[in-house]
């Protein structure tokens, strides 16, 4: 047994990077976060080493998960998935540790929290107006973000990867990644003058990154800093509702389709998605012009400003 791969060897924050050296940097976060959940001492609070876990630590984790109000069983049953995922781990890799994981005591028929779903929730133009007007005033490129957000659709994936050097001015699109794959998002003329202004001064810092939007500390942003810097803009707006980043993508889907009468079809085209297997990335630039008109045409923020 090599002395170099013994679990006790390591302190438990050592050993739970280790683990998450396995994971994308946002699958990591959050798994992070999830394991917080088992040994923070504001939650269940497991404070001895992590080579004396055992099953019945793990039954009383379980317990006090089934038992908790205050969050949705999905979220339950996700916690209690990346503890199984990072003790798997921990058995396969280290010579000295073992644990069994219950099975059949395992059951969550109980009562839970319902999920606090915000899919329902829209925003309306004068709240959008409101939002990018506080960004305007305070922080211009929180704004370009967040404007993006509200006229292009794109998902945070699309923001974060989106690149300089894609961004065509004239054509008024951006090529980036998402989730889903390749996507094309267009912009109205106003944005475009905004984001020539702002690409000159971007490829002036001194950071190996291409990315449009670069941290404070010239870093790619993660996922999780977007929603949260919203939510302090709400507090000090005084908007109630739960606004997310995705809700101003659902928000210009709903105003396209309801206040502009834009067909489903169309719709789909100007908010990235697949259209019969063929993905809008492979399309001529000719297409590509006919898709920024139809973007004009559905503008729902073109007779205001944001």
């Amino acid at each position: 047994m090599s002395n170099e791969n013994l679990i006790q060897n390591y302190s438990n924050s050592q050993i739970i990077e280790k683990y998450l050296l396995n994971f994308s940097k946002a699958s990591a976060n959050m798994r992070r976060s999830s394991l917080t959940y088992f040994f923070s001492m504001k939650h269940f609070g497991y404070e001895s080493h992590v080579s004396d876990i055992e099953k019945y630590t793990l039954m009383d984790y379980f317990n006090f998960l089934k038992q908790d109000v205050g969050i949705a069983i999905k979220t339950k049953i996700n916690k209690w998935s990346i503890l199984k995922s990072f003790l798997e781990y921990l058995m396969e890799y280290y010579d000295d540790f073992i644990v069994k994981i219950p099975a059949r005591t395992i059951n969550w028929g109980i009562q839970h929290k319902k999920p606090n779903s915000n899919r329902k929730v829209y925003a309306t133009i004068e709240e959008i107006q409101k939002i990018l007007n506080y960004f305007k005033i305070n922080n211009f490129k929180h704004y370009l973000i967040f404007r993006g957000f509200a006229e292009l659709g794109w998902r945070k994936g699309g923001c974060i990867n989106a690149k300089y050097e894609d961004v065509n001015i004239k054509g008024r699109y951006i090529e980036t990644i998402e989730k889903t794959g390749e996507k094309v998002y267009y912009f109205s003329r106003e944005f475009a003058k905004l984001l020539e202004i702002y690409i000159e001064e971007r490829k002036k810092l001194k950071t190996t990154y291409k990315n449009l939007f670069i941290s404070q500390h010239k870093k790619p942003y993660s996922e999780r800093p977007f929603n949260k810097i919203l939510k302090q803009v709400l507090e000090k707006l005084g908007i109630e509702k739960n606004i997310t980043c995705h809700t101003f993508r659902r928000s210009l889907n709903n105003l396209r389709k309801k206040q502009m009468k834009c067909n489903n079809e169309d719709a789909k085209i100007l908010l990235g998605h697949k259209l019969r297997d063929v993905n809008i990335i492979s399309y001529t630039e000719e297409k590509k012009e006919v898709f920024l008109e139809m973007f004009d045409k559905y503008n729902p923020y073109q007779d205001i400003s944001i």
